[in-house]
């Protein structure tokens, strides 16, 4: 879908009507005769709290009790995308009868936020429209984004969003022809539309290039997949938390903690006390491990420090141990060595590592796990992404039977942590390209092991 309005469009926004509305099959949406009360299944005691709290105004009362909207007769079917919107038209109801959101959901914005009882449905319409017009969003994901952040149906078209939308587009280096990455970003973090381009984005953005030294294509990245960075503050969150990064960890080299963060820039959004400081305590604590090895720990593995312990850490400690009969220093030794292991999944990457070394290779379950022991750095790799296509690349590529791969992964298993794009495929498309069939039993060694100035003399004198 374009994301340019047309000029019809664009009047339709101002004037909060919509000409070139497709009807599409939904539900019928709850009466709107009935009481935003009824229709919401609120009791009279949460109508008093509601009241009584403040937190609206009387209208927003009104709009809340009244048996009908906008001061229509009860039966009167109300309509905000055909015809202009009655001025008394309330947020929720827009929520309800246009978007179709759940009434439970609904419910639990107004308990929430009970001053969205006195917001005009005018500019949310407006918004609406514009969403999945110029962004191809669908009703239920703009009912998704309002309902999450409600200040987003407030907001003016022409002033705010269009032009916050287009800051995105341009700064974050989305893809000019598929919105999909901006509606993406806003579902995720709708809080956006409320920031200042100049108090706000624009520093954030700079402060990562200029602070972290990364390039403007790397900054965007990281905005993009970490949206919530742009509401901290520089001053106030961002570099507090470096320097107490730096000092916690005893990290003399500044830079070592900027390349930690910009691997991993979620650190910069947790809270220091409650959480990353449990992370250091549970890697000292209950591995037993000195300041040193927390650091060096932290610095290969940074996503370590926005885990959760009892839901990430501890289950995969206790895996460790209880599935490859480690004791407490084979177990800690293992951490340290190989701390990417901290960021795979237990259900999803580790539980699955022994079984699939057990069919790939033809092992029973205690070679696997001796395997698994030898080289730890297997259950950093992804079984889909990396182990799997290499045992498929040396046994359709060069000929390997179940019986040498085997005995060669026995051997060394690392063979199986070579790169494929980076060594495997290059040596083996070189040697073909010199009438050299490759044999996985003869070849292994030069393809894995040898030089580059080694390798290449291989070829040159083979072809002499």
């Amino acid at each position: 879908m374009s994301s340019v309005a047309t000029d019809g469009q664009r009047k339709g926004y101002a004037s909060g009507v919509r000409h070139d509305v497709t009807a599409q099959s939904s539900p019928p949406p709850p009466s709107p005769s009935a009481s935003l009360q009824a229709i919401l299944g609120i009791s009279d005691t949460q109508a008093e709290i509601i009241r009584s709290s403040g937190q609206t105004t009387k209208t927003g009362f009104d709009n809340l009790i009244s048996v009908s909207d906008g001061g229509d007769r009860p039966g009167t079917n109300v309509s905000f995308t055909k015809s202009s919107p009655p001025p008394s038209s309330c947020f929720p109801r827009f929520l309800l009868h246009e978007l179709h959101a759940a009434p439970e959901d609904v419910k639990s914005l107004v308990l929430r936020r009970p001053v969205v009882l006195g917001w005009s449905a005018v500019a949310a319409g407006k918004v609406s429209r514009w969403l999945q017009d110029c962004l191809g969003m669908n009703q239920s994901e703009v009912a998704r984004l309002l309902l999450r952040h409600p200040e987003a149906g407030t907001k003016s078209v022409e002033n705010t969003v269009e032009p916050k939308v287009e800051w995105l587009r341009t700064n974050l280096n989305f893809d000019a022809a598929d919105d999909g990455g901006v509606v993406k970003l806003l579902l995720h973090a709708p809080q956006i539309l409320n920031l200042s381009v100049e108090r706000s984005l624009d520093p954030m953005l700079r402060w990562l290039k200029e602070r972290l030294g990364v390039s403007c294509e790397e900054a965007a990245k990281i905005a993009r997949e970490n949206p919530t960075l742009f509401w901290l503050s520089v001053n106030n969150n961002l570099e507090p938390t470096l320097r107490w990064l730096l000092k916690r960890l005893d990290i003399k080299d500044e830079g070592i903690v900027l390349a930690m963060v910009a691997a991993a820039p979620k650190i910069l959004s947790l809270n220091t006390r409650t959480g990353i400081e449990p992370k250091l305590a549970w890697l000292r604590d209950s591995l037993g491990l000195n300041p040193q090895d927390v650091c060096e720990i932290i610095r290969r593995e940074p996503t370590i420090l926005y885990k959760s312990v009892d839901d990430n850490l501890k289950p995969k400690l206790t895996w460790l141990k209880k599935n490859l009969h480690l004791d407490d220093q084979a177990a800690r030794e293992m951490f340290v060595a190989f701390p990417r292991m901290a960021g795979s999944s237990l259900a999803g990457n580790l539980k699955l590592k022994v079984p699939w070394l057990q069919k790939s290779l033809g092992l029973d379950s205690g070679e696997a796990v001796v395997l698994v022991k030898r080289a730890p750095v297997l259950l950093q790799y992804s079984i889909e992404e990396n182990l799997e296509p290499t045992v498929s690349f040396f046994r359709a590529e060069m000929g390997a039977s179940m019986e040498e791969l085997r005995g060669s992964v026995q051997r060394n298993p690392k063979i199986l942590a070579y790169s494929l794009d980076g060594r495997l495929r290059p040596r083996v498309a070189a040697m073909r390209r010199r009438g050299i069939q490759p044999i996985f039993s003869k070849h292994l060694n030069p393809i894995i092991r040898w030089p580059d100035s080694k390798f290449q003399g291989f070829l040159e004198g083979f072809g002499s």
